[in-house]
């Protein structure tokens, strides 16, 4: 019924759907996150929480049907691809967040290049760092 194509491009669709709700999942059982930069509030009742929890199973159970009916294949993802997915992109954002780039938002002023810079390298020194010891599990 579907093209190699389509086929690729529905269990992207979905594995981003079911990726998501794990996600959901992991919230209303970790009741928020309170990190340096940023916080998620937990700000639902048990009622909720339980009413969205009896939800995710029927959305796995929908997917998984979905995937019977149009015979779409499992991607099994090491979580040391996973990681190290993750890590590029990372390391990428913070090269632009350097204060030469910052222009783009407006002037600089002097010495922000000194203050900051040397934080964002130490930064990205530590994600290469994790990205070799990735590399280790990767290759065996």
């Amino acid at each position: 019924m579907l093209n190699d194509y389509q086929k690729r491009g529905l269990s992207i669709t979905l594995r981003i759907v079911e990726e998501n709700v794990e996600y959901i999942e992991q919230l209303l059982k970790s009741r928020g996150y309170s990190g340096v930069l940023y916080e998620t509030r937990y700000d639902l009742t048990d009622e909720i929480r339980d009413e969205l929890s009896k939800r995710i199973p029927l959305v796995r159970a929908e997917l998984g049907r979905i995937a019977d009916k149009f015979q779409l294949g499992k991607k099994n993802e090491a979580a040391s691809n996973a990681a190290f997915g993750k890590l590029p992109y990372c390391w990428e954002i913070l090269e632009n967040a350097k204060a030469k780039r910052l222009r783009q938002y407006g002037d600089i002023a002097e010495g922000l290049g000194g203050k900051l810079d040397p934080h964002l390298d130490t930064l990205i020194r530590i994600l290469g760092e994790m990205e070799r010891i990735l590399l280790v599990v990767r290759k065996s």
